[in-house]
């Protein structure tokens, strides 16, 4: 990677703590190595106890290294933080709940001494993207946890910083909530903001991530991006759509599913796709859908984990 393309640079982490009567020394992180790009979306996925969190405490300065360096954007992660250039929401965002959902981000934007009229602008369009109008003279106490998480959002984006670091944004948020966030992930991205955020819900991250980053044990034991992931897990595809077919002109490897009067339904191997295609649009075929055969993201995730182990 080209110097300056990076916005988060690891190398050799280790993060411990002491423990017990006698001090032991625990690492949560063991010779991590990591570098992210600026602009894209990073998903930290991994068990429970697998350093997600500890990681991102590191990011921001909250805890130190033991042994490794850590930078972000270029510099310690404090001038970062220190700096407002970059945005964190915790998992469980301690909002001052007799402050309304404007007085809550005019806050943030107090905290990042932006003036009165810069904040409240930032800080109604804020409310806009997150589906938050018309609550926003609402005290945060009468919220509810969905809205609650979308608000903490709201709260790291004052101010317009450069990084976001989110851990498990998706926390209590229906699917509505899940729909804004996945909405706004995309507008981030289209800002060229950097986004590293941790989840569990993996159906949510497919289509907003340009990479999947495993954690396990302390360690980063992959990265990829989950749309080659699915289409190299892909066995093949349901075709189904419209027109007569001459089933002997298909070739022996495909499937007839379903063949109606008019319409028809195929299982086409995966290196079968074009050819396919291509004597289906000879027939006058019309294709209406096509869908990969392959197991869910989740699936070949747990999939990952448990060879791993």
């Amino acid at each position: 990677m080209r110097a300056g393309l990076e916005a988060i640079r690891v190398a050799k982490l280790w993060v411990g703590f002491r423990v017990g009567f006698w001090g032991k020394r625990l690492f949560a992180l063991q010779g991590m190595n990591l570098e992210l790009e600026k602009g894209k979306t990073y998903a930290l996925i991994g068990p429970n106890g697998a350093g997600k969190s500890t990681l991102i405490k590191t990011m921001l300065g909250f805890l130190k290294p033991t042994k490794g360096t850590l930078a972000i954007l270029g510099g310690l992660p404090k001038e970062a933080v220190l700096s407002g250039k970059i945005g964190y929401t915790p998992e469980n965002p301690g909002l001052y709940p007799h402050l309304n959902g404007l007085e809550t981000l005019m806050l943030a934007g107090s905290l990042l001494k932006l003036g009165k009229i810069t904040a409240r602008t930032q800080a109604m369009r804020l409310i806009e993207r997150l589906g938050l109008l018309g609550h926003e003279t609402r005290e945060v106490k009468g919220y509810s946890k969905g809205m609650q998480q979308r608000l903490a959002l709201g709260f790291s984006l004052m101010g317009t910083p450069e990084l976001l670091i989110w851990d498990e944004p998706m926390s209590g948020l229906d699917p509505i909530g899940r729909g804004v966030v996945r909405n706004l992930m995309a507008e981030l991205k289209s800002e060229g903001r950097t986004l590293v955020f941790s989840t569990h819900i993996i159906p949510d991250i497919e289509e907003s991530c340009d990479a999947l980053v495993l954690i396990d044990k302390g360690k980063n034991i992959s990265e990829f991006s989950p749309k080659a992931f699915l289409d190299e897990s892909t066995r093949g595809y349901i075709l189904k759509g419209l027109g007569q077919l001459a089933p002997n002109g298909l070739g022996a490897d495909v499937r007839v599913l379903e063949a109606q009067e008019g319409g028809w339904a195929l299982e086409v191997p995966k290196g079968l796709l074009g050819e396919t295609i291509n004597r289906l649009t000879q027939m006058g075929g019309a294709i209406e859908t096509l869908e990969p055969i392959r197991p869910s993201l989740e699936e070949l995730l747990v999939d990952r984990f448990l060879n791993h182990a």
